[in-house]
């Protein structure tokens, strides 16, 4: 036999408590990664507009994950500053007569200088 029951709209329903998220670890100072220059970058994501536009941005760098908040300055290693320097978002369009227009993008704004 199987275990399910049947219930109506008035039946009491029992919820569960939500599991409390876990909090990524910020990463701050010295990088924890080998063979990296060792040079330190200030950095400030700006916001954005839209959906997810002011939460912390992911950059991942040799299997370590950086969550770096936005509109506050952060140190940074400069391999991750890098990384958000080539991150671009490429959109292509129709034009006229059937040709397709292509831009690039930086993915973030942000500024950034050495630490």
């Amino acid at each position: 036999m199987t275990d399910s029951q049947v219930s109506t709209i008035d039946d009491p329903v029992e919820t569960k408590k939500p599991r409390k998220a876990a909090v990524a670890e910020v990463a701050k100072g010295k990088s924890n990664v080998e063979g990296l220059s060792g040079k330190m970058e200030i950095i400030t994501i700006h916001s954005e507009r839209g959906e997810g536009g002011g939460d912390a941005v992911p950059v991942g760098l040799n299997g370590y994950l950086y969550q770096i908040p936005r509109d506050e300055p952060f140190e940074v290693p400069t391999e991750v500053a890098h990384i958000l320097r080539n991150a671009v978002t490429t959109t292509i369009r129709p034009g006229a007569n059937g040709v397709n227009t292509e831009r690039s993008m930086p993915r973030h704004a942000f500024s950034a200088v050495p630490a």
